[in-house]
């Protein structure tokens, strides 16, 4: 099974404009957040840097739309709880039989 790992961090940023950072009130960080796509390799499929203040489901949706076209061989995402939300189609609750799976 091919699969793709998504997940986020937030870091500080030097001399940013204040129009390109943000404060990620969960890590208590003012700054970008980088939105990452890795193989169960570990290598980069994908990033997209957005100001901190950016939810990780809605960072989520540009750096899957950004690479979509390298995302075709893939069967499935896995991303933790952060990303919870309006990211799928899914109603209810679905139990995972597993959290993560490398």
């Amino acid at each position: 099974m091919k699969a793709g790992i998504t997940d986020s961090q937030s870091f500080k940023g030097g001399q940013l404009p204040a129009a390109s950072s943000g404060y990620d009130a969960g890590e208590k960080i003012k700054g970008r957040k980088r939105h990452t796509l890795t193989d169960t390799n570990g290598l980069l499929l994908g990033v997209v840097v957005t100001p901190a203040s950016v939810q990780d489901r809605d960072g989520a949706k540009v750096l899957l739309c950004f690479f979509c076209h390298s995302l075709l061989s893939l069967l499935m995402i896995i991303a933790d709880g952060g990303y919870a939300g309006k990211l799928e189609d899914q109603k209810g609750f679905i139990e995972l039989p597993r959290r993560w799976g490398i």
